[in-house]
């Protein structure tokens, strides 16, 4: 299981270095990276849970993951972005 947050590389800069030497700017492009090997070397489906995502993120990430969290097609809605809400005191949101 991947838990990671709405992209952890806008908050931390220690982790943006990290994503860089990976190869990677995004979290995203990191995480599909690394959910293709977990499948390939362990034959085990991953389950991210990376925060919000568009459904271009989604796409890439469904050929790798068995189940892609909590997203925007599943109600993330107005109820969500309201205060006292899971995500009301995200620097995002």
């Amino acid at each position: 299981m991947f838990s990671l947050g709405d992209r952890p590389e806008a908050v931390f800069p220690e982790y943006r270095e990290f994503l860089r030497r990976m190869g990677h700017s995004t979290t995203l492009g990191y995480l599909r990276e690394v959910s293709a090997l977990v499948v390939s070397e362990t034959g085990l489906l991953p389950h991210a849970n990376p925060g919000v995502m568009g459904e271009r993120d989604l796409s890439a990430l469904r050929e790798v993951n068995v189940s892609n969290g909590y997203h925007a097609r599943d109600g993330l809605g107005d109820r969500m972005l309201r205060v006292a809400s899971p995500r009301s005191a995200h620097p995002e949101q």
